[in-house]
């Protein structure tokens, strides 16, 4: 009943949950309680002290530990953005696409290129940079770049040689 009711709580109200049922446990309730919830240790220990943190101020009104009544994570958490870790990336991004873009005469906002993600992964890869093509799929997109065959397409369909050849031959007349 513990871990159906602690699985219904948001993230920070589960740790708190966690904390005070380790502190009514005691010595070794704090790994008790990891183990029936399923919860890491550090997880349980951090709710413990929010609760010591919600405890220093108005204990008749207790402040939620981040500060703000509608944020439950922290701020600043997370995986940096890959522009952020990989220092020359957009450089060398910039440097592979600039022989393969194309852009509309009518609207510059609008830029192609003739590469498809996997082979801007595999060209950055070369420059040192290891990318899945995923990433690159996603930095492609951000630069405002749209995917675009370079080569000319036959139109398909059946056409009328006969018709054809008589147009030719009308035009070619003086």
């Amino acid at each position: 009943m513990m871990r159906l009711y602690c699985r219904s709580l948001p993230e920070d109200h589960r740790r708190r949950y966690a904390a005070v049922e380790a502190l009514k446990i005691g010595y070794g309730g704090v790994a008790y309680v990891a183990r029936i919830l399923g919860m890491s240790r550090t997880t349980i220990k951090t709710g413990i002290q929010e609760l010591e943190q919600m405890n220093e101020g108005d204990p008749q009104n207790p402040a939620r530990p981040s500060g703000n009544a509608k944020r439950i994570r922290r701020p600043g958490g997370g995986r940096p953005p890959i522009m952020e870790r990989i220092a020359h990336l957009e450089t060398a991004l910039n440097a592979v696409l600039e022989a393969h873009t194309a852009g509309s005469p009518s609207d510059e906002r609008v830029r192609w290129s003739d590469l498809t993600p996997m082979e801007v992964a595999r060209a950055l890869l070369e420059r040192g940079i290891r990318i899945s093509r995923n990433t690159a799929a996603m930095l492609l997109e951000g630069a405002g770049f749209r995917r675009r065959k370079l080569r000319k397409e036959l139109i398909t369909g059946v056409v009328d040689s006969v018709e054809r050849d008589e147009q030719f031959r009308s035009i070619d007349r003086p």
